[in-house]
């Protein structure tokens, strides 16, 4: 039906959308660091590669997102330290510990991700997801004066625009793919935590 239509129709124009995103107006797939022919590039590789320059690495980076977060009002320490001590949690903690589902846990879960060296699959990354998110957000922006709500909703409409923008355009362009006006709805399947 017009659902499957409209996803197929969206998935076949995907790389011109993520491009559209990602870059505004500009045809750019990554950031200028990203890719093997570069200099930058194959020293960034080569720090990331290099145990403890990704170590202070991965610790500046999170420090950062953290004093993000507290200079504009998101109490990421207070509110991590919170969830570890609510007892529903603690609670729920040690009912969904299972060490026989863990041990079955694809290794991409279990590598180091982000300032995380065991991975996001764990309850600091779970206890932290909300304020690093908004903390993200706010650093996208760093030169305007936004809220964390205010900075993560802009961030979170910003692929609506570009969708809005690349079906107008290719609605213009005669190729009528999906009518907007019945879109209400659109899926993040990268949505993490859920927060976005």
């Amino acid at each position: 039906g017009r659902p499957r239509a409209a996803a197929a129709a969206l998935g076949a124009h995907a790389t011109r959308l993520a491009a559209r995103c990602s870059a505004g107006t500009q045809e750019k797939l990554k950031p200028d660091w990203a890719g093997t022919d570069k200099l930058l590039s194959k020293a960034v590789n080569a720090a990331i590669n290099t145990k403890p320059v990704f170590a202070l690495m991965k610790y500046m980076a999170r420090d950062t997102l953290i004093k993000t977060a507290e200079k504009n009002g998101i109490p990421w320490r207070a509110e991590a330290d919170a969830l570890a001590a609510d007892p529903e949690v603690k609670a729920a903690k040690e009912r969904l510990e299972d060490a026989g589902v863990a041990a079955a846990y694809p290794e991409y879960y279990l590598q180091e991700f982000h300032a995380y060296d065991e991975g996001n699959l764990n309850w600091k990354a779970a206890s932290e997801a909300a304020s690093a998110t908004y903390s993200m957000a706010l650093r996208v922006w760093p030169e305007e004066d936004l809220t964390p709500e205010g900075a993560q909703a802009r961030l979170r409409n910003s692929w609506l625009d570009a969708l809005r923008a690349y079906l107008t355009d290719e609605q213009r362009a005669g190729d009528n793919l999906v009518a907007w006006e019945g879109v209400r709805r659109g899926v993040d399947v990268g949505c993490s935590g859920g927060i976005s």
